[in-house]
């Protein structure tokens, strides 16, 4: 916890990648916190094949990387709603994430600031690699307090 908090927490926001450990995550949270309010938020990673493989030809010739991307926000755009549904949560927001979608994630972070992060994690083996990556970066760097959900199969 980067602060103490005194007080219950109010405003919480629920990062998704739309797997299973971040629905549980979600879940985890609503039990725990059931009156605060909830956002959840989507950050999507479209396809960009810039630099050396399209300069040098490989295989993309004809391919249309704007339509592409449209497809790709469209399908975060639905699988959103189907999780906001699913969750019974009403605030949510949808992110072009770019290349460094941490770093775009840390950013509405600061900019949309709450009381609680939560993030669900995979996890991996090891005592170093406990959390992925991006559960680690948005925990030292995150401006507000942090929860990790790790699932325990």
């Amino acid at each position: 916890m980067k602060n103490k908090s005194k007080e219950p927490y109010r405003d919480i926001t629920v990062l998704t990648d739309f797997g299973m450990h971040s629905k549980r995550g979600a879940v985890y949270a609503k039990k725990i916190f059931p009156s605060a309010k909830m956002e959840i938020v989507h950050a999507y990673e479209p396809f960009y094949a810039t630099g050396i493989y399209v300069s040098n030809g490989y295989g993309f010739q004809g391919f249309d990387f704007e339509k592409y991307r449209q497809d790709v926000k469209l399908s975060a755009k639905e699988s959103l709603k189907a999780l906001k549904a699913d969750l019974a949560i009403e605030k949510s927001k949808l992110i072009e994430g770019g290349i460094e979608v941490r770093k775009t994630l840390l950013d509405h972070l600061k900019k949309n600031p709450c009381d609680l992060l939560v993030i669900g994690s995979r996890g991996t083996s090891g005592f170093q690699a406990f959390l992925g990556s991006m559960a680690s970066y948005l925990l030292a760097e995150a401006p507000s307090d942090v929860l990790v959900y790790v699932l325990n199969e």
